[in-house]
């Protein structure tokens, strides 16, 4: 575990030392991809919710009869 915590700390140091672009500019990068990878989920996720809505839009008996299922298990739990 140190010897990984060593290489973690040289890596970042070299990385500094080495980098080609200022510490602004990574900055500036780094929150521009983590923007990025935020609207790509928002996006997905909307697409998610519009597509289980079309589909209960569509076939509304399909998910009522998926609720009665639930009928099927004791109310008790087995002895």
């Amino acid at each position: 575990m140190i010897g990984r915590l060593k290489a973690l700390a040289t890596g970042f140091l070299i990385g500094i030392f080495v980098a080609p672009r200022s510490g602004r500019a990574s900055r500036q990068l780094l929150m521009e991809r983590v923007n990025e990878f935020f609207e790509f989920g928002t996006r997905r996720l909307e697409e998610l919710e519009d597509e289980l809505l079309h589909r209960r839009r569509s076939d509304p008996a399909g998910y009522a009869a998926a609720g009665e299922f639930d009928s099927d298990f004791p109310e008790e739990p087995l002895p």
